[in-house]
């Protein structure tokens, strides 16, 4: 596998490439990874890492819509 970086640009006075192209000159397996934008140190809400609710039980029968 094989990586290369492109497309550096300046953040907040550090150099992040933009653009990495890598693949495998065993295969025709190829990805490219693009970015539009980098933050640095973004203002994240706490509600961003709290536990999603759980599924709903799939063995439980449905809910009845009897009036």
């Amino acid at each position: 596998m094989e990586s290369y970086f492109r497309d550096y640009r300046d953040v907040e006075g550090l150099k992040f490439s933009f653009q990495i192209d890598s693949g495998s000159s065993a295969t025709d397996l190829t990805q490219k990874l693009v970015l539009d934008k980098i933050e640095l140190n973004p203002e994240i809400p706490d509600s961003e890492f709290t536990k999603p609710a759980a599924p709903p039980d799939a063995t439980a029968p449905p809910p009845s819509s009897n009036p």
